[in-house]
Parts: C-alpha cells; sequence; structure tokens
C-alpha cells in the first residue's frame, strides 16, 4: 500500500499537479476499440506463459538459488491471508496504480522522444527495475514491456490495467490452487504460448487507436 499509493499513485497526481496536465490526455484515460478487450482476454494468460519461459532462461544466464526462490514464494503468499485479500494487493492495486505511473505518466513523459520499439524496451526496463528483485527483472521487464505496446496500440490505459490485473490475478489463483507458489509449467507450454500472445498484439496493432494530439503541455513535461 505504501508503494503503491503512497509512492506511484500519489507522485502521478502530483506530477499532474504541477505540470497543469489534463488527466485524461496524460494517463491515456479513454476508451479503447472494443477488439482490445479480445486482446487482453487472449494475451493476458499468454504473455505470463511466456514470461515463465522468459524468466527461465534468463536464468541459464544468472542461475537463482532455491533457497531465494522459496524465501519470495513465502514473502509473497504469507500463511493466514485469504484469497480475496492477495488479490486485491496483488492484482487489483498494482494494475490501477502501476499502470497510471509507468503506461500513463512515464510514457506520456517519453513517446515524443523514441520511437515505439524503444519506448517499450525502455520502460519495460524501468518498471523491472522499480520491483526490485535481480532474479525478477527480466520476466517483469518483459510484462513491463508489453503492456506498453497494449497502451500505445490501444491508445487506453484501461486494457493494460485490465491485462496488469489479470496476469498477476491468475498467478495468484494458481498458486493457492496449486499449493506450490514457486510451480512452473512446462517450457514448450511458454513457447506455444507464443503464437497466441502475437495474435493479441495482432488485434491491438490491426484496430489501433492513435493518442490524442498533444497540447503545449504535452510539450512541456517531454521536454523537462
Amino acid at each position: 500500500v505504501v508503494n503503491l499509493i503512497g509512492v506511484f499513485l500519489t507522485a502521478t497526481l502530483l506530477m499532474l499537479r504541477v505540470y497543469g496536465l489534463d488527466p485524461r490526455e496524460a494517463l491515456s484515460l479513454r476508451a479503447p476499440h472494443p477488439a482490445a478487450w479480445l486482446a487482453v482476454a487472449i494475451g493476458a494468460p499468454s504473455s505470463l506463459l511466456v514470461a515463465v519461459g522468459v524468466s527461465r532462461l534468463a536464468s541459464l544466464v544468472l542461475p537463482v538459488p532455491s533457497e531465494m526462490l522459496e524465501s519470495f514464494s513465502k514473502s509473497l503468499f504469507p500463511e493466514g491471508i485469504a484469497v480475496w485479500q492477495m488479490l486485491f494487493f496483488v492484482a487489483v492495486l498494482p494494475g490501477i496504480c502501476e499502470e497510471l505511473a509507468f503506461r500513463g505518466m512515464l510514457l506520456y513523459g517519453l513517446r515524443r522522444r523514441m520511437g515505439v520499439l524503444k519506448l517499450c524496451l525502455t520502460i519495460g526496463v524501468v518498471f523491472g527495475l522499480f520491483h526490485f528483485a535481480l532474479f525478477r527483472l527480466v520476466s517483469t521487464a518483459f510484462l513491463g514491456a508489453i503492456l506498453t505496446v497494449v497502451t500505445v496500440f490501444s491508445g487506453s490505459i484501461f486494457p493494460a490495467m485490465v491485462w496488469h490485473g489479470l496476469n498477476n490475478a491468475i498467478g495468484v489463483v494458481a498458486a493457492y490452487a496449486g499449493g506450490d507458489a514457486g510451480g512452473e509449467p512446462p517450457i514448450w507450454i511458454s513457447v506455444v504460448a507464443v503464437f497466441p500472445l502475437a495474435l493479441s498484439i495482432w488485434i491491438l496493432r490491426r484496430w489501433q487507436r492513435p493518442p490524442e494530439a498533444t497540447g503545449e503541455n504535452g510539450a512541456g513535461i517531454a521536454a523537462s
């Protein structure tokens, strides 16, 4: 709560006020094309599976001790916490607060200065670094880059919010259902999941909605 509301959300609101920005424009608070929701339904579970595969490939270069993974799982899923509480704190709050900060304010400030590929990679890396876990950096940066693509192509932050929330919620439910927060699917599932993920990105690209024209305020924050 301190990180999500006290840091990400508060910083976003402060920047809106300090720079005198239009929240709808700066945070992409607009309705996406209806096809975007189909892309979210296909892409959210697919990107989670692909991210697991990406993480396992990264572990071949930077192996992670099993003790560290077990410690992380215990800290993330403490005993005595109800599923609905975990969903709220791990899925709902991050899906709103982190998206407003990264795919809202940060994306708005950088999009006039970078091409789409560099923009998505940059925001993805920053997103990964802000999670302060080296062994999760690659997979978290991958998710951050995908969510940036979703926002850029849909022209709206709402699909990324739902995508982010579903991604985390699936992980929470799977952990509770399986009784093992550290369990991973076979690597071939991650490979197969690349195809529905690509389909979801194609849908977003096919029915892309460009961002609204940026006014003087947008130029000001991009240059600052």
